[in-house]
């Protein structure tokens, strides 16, 4: 009988923190993130079986990952690395290695998430699951990197991926990815057919997923001149993330509300969204979201600048700092908006010699984000205009490659991309959202 005042021995300590585990699984399952947490911390402080503590550290990395928590999410990651090396278990490391990345790519550090990524899917090739979600986290990375033919190459396998394995959840994430690549590249209208789609589905999902997607759906809808319908999806994301205490979420939807403003011309309201998604952005360490509310925050400022309702060294202040974090992020697209705007910024102000600077450094990164058709040779992002993104992932305007594919048709050749020549299915020419619609 242990000593009076004691805690609980090894083998009721085990048991307890079994118990919390449980616990805490069924809190999180009815969407109380925060609650669950605390009960995973109090089974860590009990469990002595390895295992065990490895399953618990991975049920906290989702929970700080959904509540914004992204150093903690790499801190657990961590203690699993440690945990995963001493029991030598490729399984478990592949496991840890994929938190690790998630933890990376929400912080924006996207050369560790690429690295953290390669090193799961090297000890556990063979586990659809995992090769999966370390696809969607690649894509995220590269998307983050605006190299869009690469998110597209591997939010694609994950999609895939989703079908064999019949994951409803994987194909809404997938599918979101996708939708922001093409809304990146301002085609909206497949944008939204991708969100619409994720949308659709995370129905039969938990609300987790609902509002997901529901806040995705913001960008399509609102770039397409439909300000309505995306307010009204902002607000009912908004209501449902402040519920769970979804940081994230929240974020994006004060993020969303800001550009809705701005579109509206009432540039206060949105600079006061903008404001407060960054607030809750740099307390979660989401560099790439910072940097995206800052390119808005400098649109914002820009306009009100041609309004004079700022002065100059204000749009100038906001510009440059939205630049500074794009840089550290090594974002070309977003670095290429921001010399953009200054070059206009310092074009009003008279100041050709910084104007020149900026165009220059422009027209750089423009040729560096590698944004050109394969058929006509002219860029394509830069306005909207329909695209189509084959197999192989290269990406060109709709009108070009069709023209070209109904040619060699035309002339019974084989169908093959412009770009790599690779041969294309007769079953699956582009990609698209309803390709995997066997999941539900």
């Amino acid at each position: 009988m242990p000593p009076l005042g004691a805690g609980p021995g090894p083998a009721m300590g085990q048991r307890l923190g079994r118990h919390h585990m449980e616990h805490g699984l069924r809190l999180y399952q009815n969407q109380r993130p925060e609650n669950a947490s605390r009960c995973w911390r109090r089974a860590l402080r009990l469990l002595t079986d390895t295992s065990d503590r490895f399953i618990a550290l991975g049920y906290l990395c989702d929970a700080h990952s959904d509540c914004g928590r992204y150093g903690e999410l790499v801190a657990c990651g961590l203690t699993q690395l440690d945990l995963a090396t001493r029991l030598d278990s490729p399984s478990m490391r592949a496991q840890a290695y994929l938190n690790l990345a998630r933890g990376a790519e929400k912080q924006g550090d996207f050369g560790r998430t690429l690295d953290y990524c390669h090193h799961a899917l090297r000890d556990q090739a063979h586990d659809p699951c995992l090769a999966g979600h370390a696809h969607l986290v690649l894509g995220a990375a590269y998307l983050g990197l605006a190299n869009f033919a690469k998110a597209v190459e591997y939010y694609d396998a994950a999609l895939r991926l989703a079908g064999q394995l019949t994951d409803s959840q994987l194909q809404v994430l997938a599918l979101i990815g996708l939708g922001q690549v093409f809304a990146f590249l301002k085609d909206y209208e497949k944008s939204l057919r991708f969100h619409s789609r994720a949308h659709e589905i995370s129905k039969s999902l938990s609300c987790k997923f609902v509002r997901l997607a529901l806040v995705h759906l913001v960008t399509p809808l609102r770039k397409l001149g439909r300000l309505a319908e995306a307010a009204d999806c902002c607000q009912e994301a908004l209501q449902m993330s402040l519920q769970t205490n979804d940081r994230p979420s929240q974020a994006r939807c004060l993020l969303a509300l800001g550009d809705i403003y701005r579109n509206r011309n009432e540039l206060e309201r949105a600079h006061s969204q903008y404001e407060m998604a960054f607030s809750l952005l740099k307390e979660m360490d989401d560099r790439l979201g910072q940097a995206q509310v800052l390119m808005g925050m400098a649109k914002t400022m820009t306009a009100m600048k041609r309004q004079s309702s700022v002065c100059d060294c204000k749009a100038l202040e906001i510009n440059n700092k939205a630049l500074e974090i794009s840089t550290a992020l090594g974002n070309k697209l977003f670095m290429y908006y921001c010399h953009v705007r200054l070059e206009e910024i310092y074009g009003s102000l008279g100041d050709e010699i910084n104007r020149l600077q900026e165009e220059r450094l422009a027209m750089s990164l423009a040729a560096d984000l590698d944004r050109v058709c394969g058929v006509c040779r002219q860029e394509y992002g830069d306005t909207p205009a329909p695209l189509e993104a084959l197999p192989c992932a290269h990406i060109f305007h709709a009108k070009c490659v069709r023209e070209v594919l109904q040619e060699r048709e035309r002339r019974r050749k084989k169908r093959t991309c412009p770009e790599c020549r690779r041969t294309l299915g007769a079953s699956r020419t582009f990609l698209d959202c309803d390709q995997h619609d066997s999941i539900m």
